[in-house]
């Protein structure tokens, strides 16, 4: 019988030799009035059950009792997640009330947790690491003995440093136990391999023990990196509001420099694109060092949940910044006749798709309801697969920021005779009717009602408009006014029926 608040792991080789470890694990513990806790797959849980009744257990007499309490670990660990990462919060108020139920049924808990390696099946290595350390810290609050399980053909999946966390975590081992009836002879060499085994972790501890050394000696430079990463924060922050002063002062400048120097107004637009586009550069250089400290702060923090959802925050708001920027590159380019459309055959469905897919992380962060409906014929015409997805990005994500969260977003695709209309209509902030007339314009912004924040550049519409009319199509805006959401209507042509069969005609 495992002592109180062990907490130890097997590695096995096939799903027999666990559910008889289990078995033999929750069985000897009734045969001692004691309570068991087994958060399994539905798989093992059946196992389990007949292995037990053969045992003579009354199955349904312990679980009546609450000498036994069966999870489903797909399902509990699904409960527990928050964006893939298993939440101390969640974990203890699904967890605790099961072992603190059982602790009053019997004087001894028992406890087997199979969730662990559905993450490390999952590749999320560094999740099942985090989820034995909260094992470990309800064991800190309660007397029980945890017994968790590994498949050990998917250990070599995880990284070094994974794995010795996991083995880390427990306090013992147990062999994997294959063959139940083995031969005498074949016991002595499975014992000469664990032999084996135990001098190679010997080996591996000292290995890690020297990393955790090296680990010490790097502290001081992980700090300095730390400083110099919210140094760069502040630093973009800083650019980012020249930012929106040099768009206050850049047309002011631009029509004294008309009235005074009689500079023609194309002079001043050639100057201000590329002013625009020199700004986008620099703008751009901090951002990459940016992102690469957070995903090192990441990586080097893992264990620590609040450090490693600051830099995961850190990261989302710097590939946004990339997005705004790499707009604000394109309206220069475009305006400069510097792009190149590149045509080919392209089927709407297909564009619609990529971007709802790279719209889906702000809108599930706002958690938005999106309603796509597009028509199950070929919609094709010519046009740029690249700048047509960036064009519906564009709207998707102008939808989401007016919206508040949890609000409700469709994008419609209607074919009509010669043409096809994109609609995106939101339950957002609506639109005032003096705006709607300067909505696609540079650098416009709609107010935002109750407040004097405002999201982006006003750059994202100007593309839209930009992207539709070099396809030879138009947009539209419609707002039944203030907190009555709003409604963008592309229009493109498509391809006749006869260059749809003819294409070099």
């Amino acid at each position: 019988m495992p002592a109180a608040r062990e907490h130890f792991v097997q590695f096995y080789e096939h799903d027999d030799s666990l559910v008889a470890s289990i078995a033999e694990f929750v069985g000897t513990g009734f045969a001692s009035d004691t309570a068991a806790v087994v958060v399994a797959t539905p798989d093992h849980l059946r196992a389990l059950e007949q292995r037990l009744g053969t045992r003579g257990i009354d199955v349904a007499a312990a679980r009546a009792a609450g000498r036994l309490v069966a999870l489903d670990a797909q399902r509990t660990l699904e409960s527990m997640l928050v964006e893939g990462w298993p939440d101390a919060a969640r974990f203890t108020a699904v967890i605790e009330p099961c072992i603190a139920m059982a602790q009053k049924r019997a004087p001894r808990v028992l406890a087997f947790g199979e969730m662990v390696a559905l993450l490390w099946r999952d590749g999320r290595h560094d999740a099942a690491v985090h989820l034995e350390a909260l094992w470990n810290d309800l064991a800190r609050r309660y007397d029980f003995s945890l017994f968790c399980a590994y498949p050990i053909a998917q250990m070599g999946s995880g990284s070094w440093e994974a794995v010795h966390a996991v083995c880390a975590a427990h306090s013992h081992a147990m062999p994997a136990n294959a063959v139940v009836h083995a031969s005498e002879e074949k016991r002595l060499a499975e014992i000469c391999d664990l032999k084996r085994r135990g001098r190679a972790l010997d080996a591996e501890v000292g290995e890690r023990r020297a990393a955790e050394q090296r680990l010490a000696r790097s502290n001081r430079d992980l700090a300095e990196l730390r400083d110099r990463t919210l140094q760069a924060i502040r630093a973009l922050r800083a650019s980012e509001a020249r930012a929106g002063q040099m768009r206050a002062l850049l047309v002011a400048r631009g029509v004294s420099q008309h009235k005074q120097m009689d500079v023609q107004p194309r002079d001043v637009d050639d100057r201000k694109d590329e002013f625009i586009a020199m700004l986008a550069h620099e703008l751009r250089n901090p951002l990459a060092p940016i992102r690469n400290a957070a995903a090192v702060l990441r990586r080097m923090n893992a264990n620590d949940v609040a450090a490693v959802e600051l830099c995961r925050m850190l990261e989302r708001q710097v590939q946004q910044m990339t997005r705004l920027i790499d707009d604000l590159l394109d309206v220069g380019r475009i305006t400069r006749g510097l792009v190149h459309f590149r045509r080919e055959r392209v089927d709407l469905a297909d564009v619609v798709m990529r971007a709802v897919e790279a719209s889906a992380p702000l809108l599930s962060r706002r958690r938005h309801r999106l309603n796509v409906d597009v028509p199950n014929e070929s919609l094709q015409f010519d046009g740029d697969r690249v700048r047509l997805t960036q064009m519906i990005v564009n709207l998707l994500d102008n939808a989401a920021k007016h919206t508040p969260d949890g609000g409700a977003i469709a994008l419609r695709v209607i074919s009509l005779p010669g043409r096809i209309e994109l609609r995106v209509q939101d339950s957002g902030i609506g639109i005032p009717p003096e705006m709607l007339p300067k909505i696609f314009g540079l650098f416009v912004q709609a107010p935002r009602p109750g407040t004097d924040v405002q999201e982006g550049l006003g750059i994202g519409l100007a593309l839209v408009r930009m992207i539709a009319e070099h396809h030879g199509g138009s947009v539209r805006a419609s707002s039944a006014g203030a907190g009555k959401g709003s409604v963008f209507v592309v229009r493109l042509p498509v391809l006749s029926e006869a260059r749809r069969h003819h294409p070099s005609g």
